[in-house]
């Protein structure tokens, strides 16, 4: 099918003649191809001629007269380097300053100061080093700008001062790497000192376990203590039970067991209650018993001073908050301290029953 649509289609553009066996194009075959395909085939003629351009190419080429020499100019010179000194002459040069040199030194007398070596020596510099810009008229200054400028001399100095700028570069960069060197070799000398002090390593893994060790057991034993004095009634000593509990905390019974602390917390409560509450019921049953009203008399308002009644009505109404919590906790208390016939003697003592008004 593909095969068959591609030779329609190249059938309809002309590229290909039509055999017996192809397959005519569709019936519905727009009329205007026909004459998109003439186009196309004059375009096809018309690049195929000569291009006009290169007629006349070959036209100007075949027809034009040309000297057969080419003629060039000399370039125009605008400062003339100077000419190159004779190396000959210059050794020859050299061997009459030195021989001059000789010769003035040994004229020169041994009495000879030193500002006039020195002033001798300025002289010979001098003579060396060419003519001061001043010293020339105005053709020759022109022309050494101009020599300095865009001439060969100029360049010259330039790429000395370059070399000696290199050199000072070097030198900067030979000191910044001889710093270099020695700052690596302090550096390797104090790694190697870390290396070996690294290397020297003691392992203390026995003596923690053993500290860990002996810390277990110390709070293991203040553990029982605690659990001896809170689960035993018999002990019933306030001091030895608020030493246990304070060794407790400071051995950290509470992050093993932190029940037991709060148990010991509400015994030794309990305990200092109920001393307080005995005291206050002695102080209250020594006190003499307030005046009984008279008739007609009016009752006078009680003060601010807490009398022995009302110190043994605070102490029980706490008394009995602290027995409570020791019972939630399930903490017996030994019974020859009569607990509930000394809170009833309290009770009675603070609280009398109201007598009914007839």
């Amino acid at each position: 099918r593909a095969v068959a649509s591609r030779k329609r289609w190249l059938l309809k553009k002309g590229m290909l003649e039509p055999s017996g066996d192809d397959v005519p194009p569709p019936e519905n075959e727009n009329p205007s191809n026909t004459e998109d395909i003439q186009e196309y085939q004059k375009a096809q003629e018309r690049a195929t001629k000569p291009h006009a351009n290169k007629q006349i190419a070959e036209f100007l080429y075949w027809h034009t007269k040309s000297s057969a020499v080419l003629d060039i100019e000399d370039p125009y010179i605008i400062a003339e380097n100077p000419p190159l000194p004779d190396p000959r002459a210059e050794l020859q040069r050299r061997v009459e300053q030195e021989a001059a040199e000789k010769a003035g030194q040994a004229a020169a007398t041994a009495e000879e100061t030193e500002e006039e070596k020195k002033r001798r020596e300025q002289e010979a510099a001098k003579a060396e080093q060419p003519p001061a810009m001043e010293e020339l008229d105005e053709d020759e200054r022109v022309l050494k700008v101009a020599r300095f400028a865009l001439g060969m001399e100029g360049l010259q100095q330039e790429r000395v001062k370059e070399v000696e700028a290199s050199k000072e570069r070097r030198g900067v960069m030979a000191k910044q790497m001889e710093e270099a060197k020695e700052l690596n070799t302090d550096k390797l000398v104090d790694l190697k000192a870390l290396q070996e002090q690294r290397t020297q390593f003691h392992p203390t893994f026995l003596e923690r376990r053993t500290e860990l060790k002996d810390s277990l057991a110390v709070r293991y034993q203040k553990q029982s203590d605690l659990a001896e004095h809170v689960n035993n009634k018999e002990r019933v000593d306030v001091n030895a039970l608020g030493d246990a509990l304070s060794n407790a905390r400071e051995y950290g019974v509470q992050v093993w067991n932190e029940p037991l602390l709060l148990a010991a917390e509400a015994k030794l409560d309990a305990l200092q209650r109920l001393a307080e509450l005995k005291a206050a019921l002695e102080a209250a049953a020594a006190a003499p018993p307030p005046p009984a009203p008279v008739e007609g008399e009016e009752v006078p308002e009680e003060g601010e001073e807490e009398t022995p009644l009302k110190a043994l009505a605070r102490i029980l109404e706490a008394t009995e908050v602290s027995l409570k919590k020791l019972e939630e906790k399930k903490v017996l208390l030994s019974p020859d301290l009569n607990v509930t016939e000394t809170v009833e003697k309290a009770v009675a003592l603070a609280r009398p029953p109201e007598v009914p008004v007839e």
